[in-house]
């Protein structure tokens, strides 16, 4: 299941009352200490390759990492140190999650990652929703791996450079780079289902499709998922229905503005499910009805041949029944034919719409017709 890995917190009051009784009233007031990459020295740029599925090509992504940063990443401490007996999850949160994205360490990583996102931008023409896409589908398509070990989240650069991670890894990326260029993200933390998404504005006049009246449209990150898809399903079957606790990334403003196509695309989804649902007793029912008719037409066969020689007035009395039976097998078999037919559309579709959730334009094109 994709979890979101617990986060350790260490309550220190001993050292807290330490502080006040030394004067320093300062570290008792700001006292929590979040995960943050300490010193290194850099130097070694290790070039990093990814490619993925874009509309309709395979777009490369190179760029270099810094080996001394990642690795300092690797080996920083990931646990919050809260000097407070009782604190509020929405308290310690918000800066616990930022504090992987925020780190001054990796703008340079963001800054190469994005020249390369803006040169393939430029190349396709892409408006600002493709633009997401692509941002996201770059995300989406590294592979999901979590460590049993190593349970808590990683800093975006420890991501790109292992290519592979888990819900809360990819969805820190997502948002570090999303939030960078402008648009108006957030971090979804679903405690209930143990999950994190990534959430993108959307504007006023559809934010009654957002998740849970969040005003965000759901981003899953683990695979490839439409924004702002209605039905949020992980691998395990587990059912993301919970509200989750918002953590707002960057000060972005940009909102997604193509739902009305994930809406045309949903309804077909939908359609193609209704379809093959309703057409799947029928064509079982043909299949029989075909099977049954076909024992009779191989009996009647087997009279005829017997009749032709020895009762001829009986077998031109057989003829028309029999061919009055074999026009209902045709007639039969045709319907199945078209039952099969619209069957076989609606399962491919619905696959093609489930397969190609990095092209959504070209998705909708092909399904905007379908069931009218």
């Amino acid at each position: 299941m994709t979890r979101v890995r617990p986060v350790i917190i260490a309550t220190v009051l001993i050292a807290a009352m330490l502080a006040l009784s030394a004067g320093c009233a300062d570290l008792f007031d700001d006292a929590e200490i979040y995960p943050k990459i300490e010193t290194y020295d850099t130097g070694e740029y290790v070039p990093v390759s990814y490619s993925f599925n874009f509309q309709d090509r395979i777009v490369k992504l190179t760029v270099p990492v810094d080996k001394a940063v990642y690795t300092a990443a690797y080996d920083a401490d990931k646990q919050a140190y809260l000097y407070q007996e009782t604190i509020s999850d929405d308290t310690w949160t918000d800066p616990y999650y930022r504090s992987f994205i925020d780190d001054e360490s990796l703008p340079p990583l963001y800054d190469a990652i994005l020249a390369e996102m803006r040169k393939i931008k430029s190349e396709l023409s892409l408006d600002a929703d493709s633009y997401a896409e692509l941002i996201i589908a770059y995300v989406q398509s590294m592979p999901y791996y979590t460590n049993a070990v190593r349970s808590e989240p990683k800093f975006p650069i420890e991501t790109v450079y292992e290519g592979k991670g888990d819900c809360d890894d990819k969805s820190l990326l997502a948002a570090a780079l999303l939030s960078r260029e402008g648009y108006d993200v957030a971090l979804l933390l679903f405690d209930d289902e143990s999950h994190m998404a990534l959430g993108i504005r959307l504007p006023p006049e559809k934010s009654h499709l957002s998740y849970a009246d969040t005003g965000y449209a759901y981003v899953e990150t683990t695979v490839g998922h439409y924004v702002g898809w209605p039905d949020i399903t992980l691998d395990d079957d587990t059912e993301i229905t919970s509200v989750p606790h918002l953590t707002k990334i960057g000060n972005g403003t940009l909102a997604y503005g193509s739902m009305n196509e994930i809406e045309s695309i949903y309804a077909a989804y939908k359609k193609c499910d209704a379809v093959t649902e309703s057409l799947l007793p029928r064509i079982e029912a043909k299949e029989k009805e075909l099977d049954g008719l076909e024992s009779r037409l191989k009996s009647m066969e087997a009279t005829a041949r017997r009749l032709k020689s020895q009762n001829v007035a009986e077998y031109n009395r057989l003829v028309p029944e029999y061919n009055a039976l074999v026009n209902r097998y045709n007639a039969v078999s045709t319907e199945l034919d078209g039952y099969i037919s619209r069957y076989n559309y609606a399962v491919e579709l619905s696959e093609y719409i489930a397969n190609h959730t990095y092209d959504r334009h070209r998705v909708y094109e092909t399904v905007r017709n379908y069931g009218k």
